[in-house]
């Protein structure tokens, strides 16, 4: 039997430069991807262990108080954590000097504090809204804010709830350190400029839009 010579293997087509740099946007793209979707899932994990906090708080409260052991009593005790959470960022905001208690009319870029209550009693559904007016993207209850004072309840439609306006707050943008003058030296080489000093990064003084609901 004639001896069997191995076969050659064909030699590989190499890729162009192109198709090098497309492979490499496509596993960057899939790494973006599953970088995105690992954030996404930790801030699901982190809000779920907030919930059980809460609930877990919400029961030694009740259990505190001989209440029943029920849904209602853990909804109420849990809201109730909401709201006070919600108070502590405001408070924490008043003391940085980022908000001010106003008596003056709403303006778009001032931050409120309500309520939302039923459209014909007065029982509250929501105990705490708190949010930047100009961050409103409904332009109907945006206007509808501009103009009221504390203590305003609001109907924005027939159908809806209605508002009531509990704090009114201005928002103060804080201003960037004043650069100090520096003393210029007697003989400076005519061929180098001294660097402009950085500014101050200013913080986003705009809180989110919050709300305290019955969580479940």
């Amino acid at each position: 039997m004639a001896n069997q010579q191995p076969q050659q293997k064909a030699p590989q087509k190499q890729r162009t430069a192109s198709e090098r740099i497309e492979g490499l946007e496509n596993v960057a793209s899939a790494l973006y991807q599953s970088a995105s979707s690992l954030t996404r899932d930790m801030a699901i994990v982190k809000d779920a262990i907030k919930l059980l906090g809460n609930k877990v708080d919400a029961l030694v409260k009740a259990l505190a108080a001989q209440a029943p052991i029920n849904d209602d009593t853990i909804a109420k005790y849990m809201v109730e954590n909401n709201v006070n959470e919600l108070k502590g960022k405001v408070a924490d905001l008043v003391a940085q000097g980022i908000l001010k208690a106003s008596e003056d009319t709403v303006a778009a870029e001032d931050f409120i504090v309500g309520q939302e209550i039923a459209i014909d009693t007065d029982d509250v559904v929501n105990p705490r809204m708190q949010f930047v007016v100009s961050s409103l993207t409904d332009e109907k209850v945006r206007n509808a804010m501009i103009g009221s004072i504390a203590g305003d309840i609001l109907t924005i439609a027939p159908d809806k709830l209605r508002f009531r306006v509990l704090e009114v707050y201005k928002v103060i943008i804080p201003e960037a350190p004043a650069a100090q003058p520096t003393e210029t030296p007697a003989e400076a080489p005519k061929d180098v400029t001294p660097a402009a000093p950085a500014l101050a990064a200013v913080p986003d003084a705009a809180p989110e839009a919050e709300v305290a609901p019955a969580q479940s």
